[in-house]
């Protein structure tokens, strides 16, 4: 099912619901990257694990995107992740096919918008699965600098990035800095401790914005169940069909053998 939802600012965001056949089916709800959308390859990826494992699936077009909900790229940041976040949690509640069992699966700042949902609520979520996840804007910046120097200074001159997606051309738009300034509001390492619930953390070997050391930052920071898997020659989109399907083997065994369904 394809459908829009309003939120309190009257904006459109654009889902997608794939309903689970069992009943009191988990829902899980997906959030793609900065400059993504709910029809990324290593969303669909992710999407494919949970539909193998009977959940109810929910992926969405955060505002601020290139996908079809409202508004432009240029003011997409990590605050705006997380309040979509809230936006999709509060409409799940509210919709016959919720069975009390919420789980959350995100890409990038999208998997950031997870964890900081999953901290403070953390009642609310009974599983998190992260690929390639930004939960610090100091460390993302730290990592820019030390990789490319060159093109962070470029972008702070400018103010503007342009983005052009690597797989649709057609979707294309502008990041501002002003998502860096946003982003180094919030250091989530530091409130990962809260999560009660299984952690899944999927990273690319080759990817400057999530790095091994940031992940690996993360999974000691969690005092919960956790699991963290590192996909060979992958890049922080996980472009490649090998990648894709990694993702999903190793999405559905984490599900195969957590206890809390």
């Amino acid at each position: 099912m394809d459908t829009y939802i309003v939120n309190d600012k009257n904006e459109r965001m654009a889902i997608h619901v794939s309903t689970s056949p069992l009943d009191d089916a988990p829902v899980v709800l997906i959030e793609h990257g900065l400059a993504g959308f709910k029809e990324e390859d290593m969303i669909l990826a992710a999407a494919r694990a949970f539909k193998n494992q009977n959940f109810t699936v929910v992926t969405f077009d955060a505002r601020f995107g290139l996908g079809d909900s409202d508004g432009d790229l240029e003011q997409a940041n990590f605050t705006h992740f997380i309040e979509d976040l809230k936006t999709l949690v509060a409409w799940v509640k509210t919709q016959p096919f919720f069975s009390g069992k919420l789980f959350l699966c995100g890409h990038s700042l999208g998997a950031g918008a997870c964890f900081y949902y999953a901290a403070h609520f953390a009642n609310d979520v009974q599983g998190v699965v992260s690929m390639a996840a930004v939960v610090s804007g100091q460390l993302l910046l730290d990592s820019y600098l030390e990789y490319k120097p060159d093109f962070v200074r470029e972008w702070q001159k400018n103010k503007l990035l342009p983005r052009v997606h690597p797989s649709i051309k057609e979707r294309q738009g502008y990041i501002s800095y002003a998502h860096i300034n946003d982003a180094l509001r919030y250091h989530l390492i530091d409130e990962v401790y809260k999560i009660n619930c299984p952690v899944l953390l999927i990273l690319a070997d080759r990817d400057i914005s999530s790095t091994l050391q940031i992940n690996q930052k993360i999974f000691d920071a969690l005092q919960t169940s956790k699991k963290m898997v590192i996909i060979e020659n992958a890049t922080h989109t996980f472009k490649s069909p090998e990648n894709q399907l990694k993702i999903e083997q190793v999405i559905e065994m984490w599900i195969k053998n957590i206890d809390n369904r």
